[in-house]
């Protein structure tokens, strides 16, 4: 439970809201706008003339709306800059379940492995010699973290997924069979970055596989050895990044998309879904098809 003044000064504190008609009541679930009703909170950034009269007539319910529509809006509202930010913000403080900041006594974490404070440590995850993890981090279930692995301060690895094994990486002896070659690299992961469900982020074979800052993972993503993926930038779900590739800054890879080893991608690209990337993207454009060619540039709200 939440009063809409706390959320209000909530909100204002961080320079998400301007201003709004607000008064004291409380505030006990949120919502979608469909289901907008008294005692919940709610985002909306457009408004459809049908809904008006049903959300004017909610008497306490808080609403996060645009500047463009407040005026439209009789019910309490704030008005925000991003107003789905600034409801996400607002679950985030409120109403989302905060991890614990223990350890599952099922997980096994090595004697050299180092965890900062509040660090939270999932049923059955593996946790190798070596490892360092940074306050605040929350490491789900069955996960594997290999050797020497660095995460950052508040990031999330979700269950099931496996960081800083072998990659792929062989060669051909005088016989002609194949050989693994060993990978010590390890993986370094930067601040307040998300790696999915079923995750995979190799090792690198003599220096690490990067992912910078703030970067988010969607679930089943593939990262191969050595590769950089850049602060900021957002691959989803399926999508897979070759050896030694190099993923700018702010970057979004789509669904499905794949990049081949050894290119680049350039700051603040857009790889459509499905892609099949083969040769270095320069900045600041959309790339799809396959193979992947530039469309256009990419504007500011892609």
């Amino acid at each position: 439970m939440v009063s809409s003044r706390e959320v209000y000064h909530f909100l204002l504190d961080r320079g998400a809201c301007k201003h709004g008609t607000i008064t004291e009541f409380p505030i006990d679930r949120i919502t979608t706008l469909a289901s907008f009703d008294e005692g919940a909170v709610a985002f909306a950034k457009a408004l459809s003339p049908d809904l008006r009269p049903r959300l004017n007539a909610v008497g306490q319910g808080l609403l996060l709306v645009s500047e463009e529509i407040a005026g439209d809006i009789g019910c309490p509202h704030l008005v925000c800059d991003n107003p789905r930010l600034a409801f996400g913000q607002v679950v985030e403080e409120f109403f989302a379940p905060q991890p614990s900041g223990t350890v599952d006594p099922s997980a096994r974490i090595d004697l050299s492995a180092r965890l900062g404070r509040n660090v939270t440590v999932g049923a059955f995850t593996w946790i190798g010699p070596g490892v360092s993890i940074g306050e605040g981090t929350e490491i789900r279930h069955h996960v594997v973290i290999g050797r020497n692995v660095q995460i950052g301060r508040y990031c999330l690895i979700k269950s099931h997924s496996v960081i800083g094994e072998e990659g792929f990486g062989l060669e051909r002896d005088h016989d002609g069979n194949n050989v693994r070659l060993p990978h010590l690299g390890s993986v370094v992961i930067g601040d307040h970055v998300e790696i999915g469900a079923l995750d995979v982020v190799c090792s690198g074979t003599i220096e690490p596989t990067r992912i910078c800052d703030h970067v988010k993972m969607d679930d089943a993503v593939f990262v191969a050895h050595n590769a950089f993926v850049g602060a900021n930038s957002i691959l989803i779900a399926g999508a897979a990044i070759g050896g030694s590739a190099r993923i700018g800054e702010n970057v979004w890879v789509g669904l499905q998309a794949s990049v081949i080893q050894k290119i680049e991608i350039g700051d603040g690209a857009l790889i459509g879904m499905g892609s099949a990337v083969n040769r270095s993207i320069p900045p600041n454009v959309v790339a799809t098809g396959v193979p992947a060619r530039v469309l256009r540039p990419r504007t500011t709200t892609e």
